[in-house]
């Protein structure tokens, strides 16, 4: 496993920290009505047909003592898009009462997800929904703020973190003999 050069900046060679710390970001397509996604080859793409669909990052993973190591695993009704060089956007939908969103980087060492704003849903014994903001990554009304004007805030933010996402071109795992670190 290397690094996938998807999670590098423009024009910019994997350099041996690089190396180390990222062994690849591989994503699969949010396949509804596509092919069969075990014929796939596995890597990433913004829009693996052209279709102009969405494709999302699904795992992130490093080396931790000498092992494979998830800094990041996706999970079922989840998405992560990349926003810039070192930062994510990261949705997971529980359901009608619970929305998770935020932004996160990666930790120094690439191990660890380091939430620069996390915001979730929670939904009270009333019935109602309430809003709430930590950097903690956490979801634990107690342990975070409850944001006034939620709703409008919370889809404000989400919206804009959506809309700031960008494309990375496809970077087949197989493909890493072309930066020499096979």
């Amino acid at each position: 496993m290397v690094p996938c050069r998807s999670c590098l900046p423009v024009h910019q060679e994997p350099s041996r920290r690089q190396e180390e710390r990222l062994l690849q970001i591989h994503g699969r397509r949010h396949l509804q009505g596509a092919d069969d996604p075990a014929h796939h080859p596995l890597g990433y793409d913004a829009d693996y047909q052209h279709d102009g669909g969405e494709s999302y990052i699904t795992g992130i993973y490093t080396i931790k003592n000498g092992r494979p190591h998830a800094a990041y695993a996706g999970r079922i009704r989840g998405s992560c898009q990349r926003l810039d060089d070192t930062r994510f956007f990261s949705t997971l939908s529980g359901g009608v009462s619970l929305t998770v969103f935020g932004d996160f980087r990666l930790s120094d060492d690439g191990c660890d997800m380091v939430w620069d704003d996390f915001y979730f849903t929670d939904e009270k014994e009333n019935g109602s929904i309430e809003f709430y903001h930590n950097k903690t990554g956490v979801i634990d009304a107690g342990l975070s703020e409850e944001m006034k004007n939620g709703d409008e805030i919370f889809n404000g933010i989400m919206d804009d973190l959506a809309r700031n996402c960008i494309r990375i071109d496809w970077t087949p795992i197989g493909a890493r003999d072309q930066w020499g670190l096979a």
